[in-house]
């Protein structure tokens, strides 16, 4: 029985008038060639495979996408039935295949189940910003897909917030969010990846075209993104449209810092973006940075735009703390022409959450009791001592201010391996 699979590709921005074409290569699992093709914005392309023993009993075929720039992509597309169709969001190569599941809803193949590592039970909760203070809310999760290896789920924020997530033998961990929909990726990871961190956690925004979930990268890894940043900015970018979603205003402003296009994104455009975003964390830090680059800067400016990116509120993007950090190692270097007091308070605050980093992505990610509490724990510190437990829960009652919110369980998997036993949430209340 010959089975069809029509295949397409997405387009990268979402006002692309243009046809793309790539040439496309379908391979087995085993490698062997099932057919060679060109894959189109425009028209859909119809690959039959062949009714032959050697593609027999096969489940998913590999599409390899020969890029006019850059490295080759692949994808792997699992054969259902008879007639299988694909969108190809073509997220680019080196985006670790849980991340590109996450963003594009790409098949992910199993590398390990929860119950194999020390992520068999996991537990989140959410931080909001309330009255000047970080608290912890109930945590309402839906639209959720899961299997042993992985967990995707999506859930609502309408204010700067913080999800939490750990275990029992896992060391909290948490995770800035940006407002609105986002889709949150629980994987589990064998013991010889990711850095021995038994658990992957990204966050990606759930949007309406590719062109937002381009812009939410562009932290990762800009020199992926240069061509269609410069492209984005040479167009005329409407700074003063983007108060809908500043977050993707923050990310091109970075880019275009780095491109060095700083007449495409002038210190008016850092104004404005601030303005419109009502003064969030990373569009203060973007201002405060596009300043610095000014030939005369106001450092005084500088300073307080800092404050409040890093000195009252925790950052979204991953690249607004490292914005931070170089701003501060400027600051230090002019010290006739600053508070030296509050410099050394958001420098070390800043550090703490540099040293406190977990994981790789576009959003903050870090370890820690509460939002404004990072700290670098280490799942062998033996954390399940009472006293630990009690002090944990101390510190995070004065940080609420609130009764204890209970944490929502995320994963519950029966331990199929011994595990040493350590405080996760339960020892922040």
């Amino acid at each position: 029985m010959r089975r069809a699979v029509i295949l397409s590709l997405a387009s990268l921005t979402d006002n692309d008038e243009g046809e793309t074409v790539l040439p496309a290569e379908l391979k087995t699992d085993r490698g062997a060639v099932v057919d060679r093709i060109i894959l189109s914005t425009k028209r859909p392309t119809t690959v039959l495979v062949p009714d032959e023993p050697r593609f027999s009993g096969i489940s998913f075929v590999d599409v390899e996408l020969a890029m006019r720039h850059g490295p080759r992509i692949t994808r792997r597309i699992p054969l259902v039935g008879r007639f299988d169709q694909h969108t190809i969001d073509l997220v680019p190569a080196g985006i670790p295949d849980w991340l590109v599941w996450a963003a594009a809803e790409v098949n992910l193949h199993t590398l390990a189940s929860f119950s194999e590592t020390s992520a068999y039970h996991i537990s989140g909760r959410l931080w909001v910003r309330r009255l000047g203070a970080w608290r912890p809310v109930n945590l309402v999760i839906d639209e959720e897909e899961s299997s042993d290896y992985a967990k995707q789920f999506e859930l609502t924020t309408r204010e700067p917030s913080v999800l939490q997530i750990g275990g029992p033998a896992l060391p909290s961990r948490l995770v800035s969010l940006p407002e609105g929909r986002v889709k949150v990726l629980l994987k589990a990871n064998a013991t010889n990846h990711a850095k021995g961190d038994p658990l992957s956690v990204v966050v990606s925004r759930v949007t309406a075209g590719p062109r937002n979930t381009l812009l939410s990268l562009l932290s990762m890894n800009h020199s992926m993104y240069a061509a269609s940043v410069a492209k984005e900015l040479g167009s005329g970018f409407d700074w003063e449209g983007v108060g809908d979603d500043p977050l993707s205003g923050c990310t091109l402003g970075y880019a275009a810092m780095r491109l060095h296009a700083l007449d495409r994104f002038t210190l008016s455009d850092a104004r404005s973006l601030f303005e419109l975003a009502r003064g969030s964390s990373d569009a203060a830090i973007v201002f405060a940075a596009r300043e610095l680059a000014e030939d005369v800067p106001d450092l005084s400016r500088v300073i307080r735009l800092l404050d409040v990116g890093i000195g009252r509120g925790v950052p979204v993007l991953a690249q607004s703390l490292a914005a931070a950090t170089a701003a501060f190692d400027t600051l230090r270097r002019r010290p006739d022409q600053m508070n030296q007091k509050l410099l050394a308070t958001l420098t070390d605050k800043a550090r703490e959450y540099t040293q406190a980093k977990a994981g790789e992505g576009p959003f903050l990610s870090f370890y820690g009791k509460a939002p404004h509490i990072p700290d670098r724990q280490k799942v062998d510190q033996g954390c399940d001592h009472p006293a630990i437990r009690n002090l944990g829960t101390a510190v995070a009652s004065i940080a609420s201010g609130f009764r204890p919110v209970a944490a929502t369980v995320l994963i519950h998997t029966e331990r199929s391996m011994g595990q040493p036993q350590h405080a996760g949430l339960d020892a922040v209340g």
